[in-house]
């Protein structure tokens, strides 16, 4: 049982759905089930046309805990920025309709929580019928996930983050970066936080041609060129050497420089191969082969 003292703090849960008929209902349904009560769950559909909309109607009935509104934008971030406007909550928790909490998972965070700690976090671990892409975790390693799914903010925390740039295409990059840059304290679990689902229609492209690959990863790496516009002025020397190797980075896996890549300085060995490995068509080829084994590093 949570404690009185700890579920005082009410948590918002923030879903932007498009399109997720056959996932929405288990991913609500893993939210009406957790340990902590104190929640607010804010969904918006943005432009759905499928059944995602009625399922979501029908879910609302059963717990009054969950907000249905339909998209006034068009996008997921734009989703997300519209629940941030609306929610009430001192925790922010950003969730996907495709995705499932473990039933102790907001407990688990919310507990991280007090003495200055900005950011709450654990692990995920993926699930999907594609044997290559089933149960791994993110991260491997003994470190805390970042992404935007397995973070909880205070809602101090919260208000640099948002409004988050509506030319990208989801969330993970802006806030990792606002983590990485500006959380005074992170604290994390080495439990299972959230399971992850990748199907065919996931926003990374799992499996996808290496050109939409390219395009996708493009498209998310335009958040560290937007982050260094915004706040070039108040970073520190680390922060700003890290976002010209990323930039940097980015412009020749654009343009499939391999060997430049290899030898960029100032970028860490892992993010290199990583940008490579997304570089050519050969390269992302041996990726995708290797997928479970270079994934959750």
């Amino acid at each position: 049982m949570v404690s009185k003292d700890i579920e005082e703090n009410r948590v918002s849960i923030i879903i932007p759905v498009r399109n997720v008929e056959d996932y929405v209902e288990e991913a609500v349904k893993s939210l009406f089930s957790q340990t902590y009560k104190n929640i607010e769950i804010i969904i918006i559909n943005d432009n759905s046309v499928d059944r995602t909309r009625s399922l979501l109607d029908g879910l609302a009935k059963l717990d009054s805990r969950l907000k249905v509104y339909d998209a006034i934008g068009k996008g997921k971030v734009a989703a997300f920025n519209q629940g941030w406007s609306i929610c009430s909550g001192e925790y922010i928790f950003l969730f996907a309709g495709d995705d499932v909490l473990p039933n102790n998972s907001i407990e688990n965070r919310c507990l991280l929580f007090g003495d200055g700690v900005d950011v709450a976090t654990g692990k995920i671990k993926s699930f999907s019928n594609n044997k290559k892409y089933d149960g791994i975790v993110y991260p491997k390693k003994n470190a805390p996930n970042l992404s935007g799914g397995a973070a909880g903010f205070t809602r101090e925390f919260a208000n640099k983050i948002f409004p988050i740039p509506e030319l990208l295409p989801n969330e993970d990059i802006w806030t990792s970066l606002h983590i990485r840059a500006f959380a005074k304290k992170i604290n994390w679990t080495n439990d299972i936080i959230l399971n992850y689902r990748i199907h065919e229609n996931n926003s990374m492209g799992f499996g996808v041609a290496f050109d939409k690959k390219s395009e996708i990863i493009g498209s998310r790496n335009k958040a560290y060129k937007l982050f260094l516009e915004k706040y070039k002025n108040v970073l520190d020397l680390e922060n700003l050497n890290y976002l010209d190797g990323k930039i940097k980075a980015e412009g020749l896996r654009k343009e499939g420089r391999i060997w430049s890549l290899l030898f960029l300085g100032g970028v860490s060995l892992k993010d290199r191969l990583a940008n490579i490995s997304f570089s050519s068509e050969l390269t992302y080829k041996v990726r995708v082969v290797l997928e479970k084994y270079l994934s959750g590093r």
